[in-house]
């Protein structure tokens, strides 16, 4: 095998908890984590060279090895004394900068792909403890579907998706930086706020309760990004107008989910959004 090809899943975060700083730098966080069919494409091509190359259109991506994907590279060729190289091309259709995890999926992808291309046999915990060192979302995206998450983003929980529920995701105009959201984010004190206790219940049950999902929902990025931006006001109202079961921040920003039952709601949405001149996706769960 000289290539291979691989989809490369979005996620939206349907409510965000985060914890106090943790020893080793990172957050503690609760979430509800579901990919959704907005992907991204990774190619790698096998290269005799000792190099890892990097290829995609859009100059948002890093084009070196602070791209997830070349450091998802640089991790096996380090970790498995691999003296070829690889040239990663990718064909970016999942916002950057956005909260849906397209760099972190770029990253998992790598891994999973490499392993096939090299020939490296890794199992699934093996893969899952490398990702770690890559990035806190990066661990979901090798098992992908949906998942409560929590830790560091080490533990997962799989579930059974949200496969009836359609997303409207909206592009609000700016970009937030994650590490600005971390230090800027005043950590609430309350244990046991309702979003917990349905996360709780799904990690008990395995099933989700839609409508105590949408009752729920929480991020703990909204009132700061919001603040900010204003703008995530309008968004927010006009997923509301057109239906909305619920709408929020996925991540730490920028993008704005709402949460749509049918898809007369959803066109409804779609008629607002182009209207009022925002750039949006329709995205459905992917179940696995």
């Amino acid at each position: 095998m000289e290539s291979i090809t691989l989809p490369s899943h979005a996620k939206i975060n349907l409510g965000l908890k985060v914890g106090q700083l943790r020893p080793d730098g990172y957050h503690d966080i609760r979430s509800f984590f579901q990919e959704v069919n907005l992907v991204d494409t990774v190619r790698l091509e096998r290269l005799d060279a000792d190099v890892i190359e990097i290829v995609c259109e859009s100059d948002d991506v890093p084009h070196d090895e602070r791209n997830l994907a070349a450091r998802a590279a640089r991790l096996l060729k380090d970790e498995h004394d691999r003296s070829e190289g690889v040239r990663i091309s990718i064909q970016k259709r999942i916002p950057v900068g956005a909260g849906m995890g397209g760099g972190s999926s770029n990253g998992a992808t790598t891994l999973v792909g490499l392993n096939r291309l090299w020939n490296l046999h890794l199992s699934r915990a093996e893969l899952h403890a490398l990702s770690l060192k890559l990035g806190s979302d990066v661990p979901f995206f090798l098992a992908g579907g949906a998942a409560v998450v929590s830790g560091r983003g080490e533990h997962l929980y799989p579930v059974r998706g949200l496969a009836e529920t359609r997303f409207v995701a909206v592009d609000p105009g700016f970009r937030v930086r994650t590490a600005w959201a971390f230090e800027n984010l005043e950590i609430g004190l309350t244990a046991t706020p309702p979003y917990i206790s349905f996360l709780n219940s799904v990690m008990a049950s395995g099933r989700v309760n839609l409508k105590r999902l949408f009752c729920s929902l929480e991020n703990d990025f909204l009132p700061l990004v919001s603040a900010k931006n204003p703008v995530v006001h309008e968004v927010l109202d006009l997923l509301g107008r057109a239906g909305s079961q619920c709408s929020s921040l996925t991540g730490s920003g920028s993008v704005i989910f709402g949460c749509f039952a049918n898809v007369e709601a959803v066109e409804s949405a779609a008629e607002l959004l182009q209207s009022s001149g925002y750039h949006f996706w329709i995205c459905q769960p992917r179940t696995i």
